[in-house]
């Protein structure tokens, strides 16, 4: 395994500062990734398959966040 180079590494584990405007967007996104997993828990039986649809969603949401907040600091 090659290694990475600091500037990637501090990219991945530094805190990005969002502006307003992607704030908002990652609220929105929190938002109805939050509605998703309320639908998903109403109408999917209990038991190991919705607990991994709702880490999977609780992935996404946070990757797409992340795009967000990594595409902004690095601007």
């Amino acid at each position: 395994m090659e290694p990475k180079d600091i500037q990637d590494i501090t990219h991945r584990f530094g805190h990005h500062i969002l502006d307003d405007v992607n704030s908002a967007i990652c609220e929105e996104i929190r938002r109805r990734a939050g509605e998703l997993a309320l639908f998903l828990n109403e109408v999917c039986d209990s038991g190991r398959e919705l607990s991994v649809a709702l880490t999977k969603l609780e992935e996404a949401m946070f990757w797409a966040n992340a795009s967000i907040a990594r595409e902004t600091w690095s601007k």
